[in-house]
């Protein structure tokens, strides 16, 4: 308990990347950064990496196929008003209900009764 304590506190210092990046994020980030990328925005799910990156007023998405690293519906537009372009590197866990890992909400919520 004291440990995850501890790591939990060592990575809200470090930021927010810490807490959920996995190998190919921390790639994924990097070879964007290299490109001149200076707003990254990642979410994890446990299949796929969904990826927002932003640099000279042009946003570009894509997924990663965690497994192979297969980038998949790659496409760019212009950055809009509502786009943050704040400079820097966000990763999320995806909230999504089809994860594996989200056994114990699938299990509540399967409309069996208790």
């Amino acid at each position: 308990m004291k440990k995850t304590l501890l790591s939990t506190t060592a990575a809200l210092l470090f930021g927010a990347t810490a807490v959920f990046a996995t190998p190919q994020s921390d790639s994924v980030a990097e070879q964007l950064k290299a490109q001149g990328y200076t707003h990254i925005e990642m979410e994890i799910s446990e299949t796929m990496i969904k990826v927002k990156a932003i640099r000279n007023g042009e946003a570009r998405e894509f997924d990663v196929k965690r497994e192979t690293g297969e980038v998949m519906n790659d496409h760019t537009r212009k950055v809009e008003p509502e786009d943050d372009t704040t400079p820097g590197v966000d990763v999320s866990e995806s909230t999504g209900n089809d994860s594996a890992s989200n056994d114990e909400d699938a299990s509540s919520s399967d409309g069996s009764n208790d």
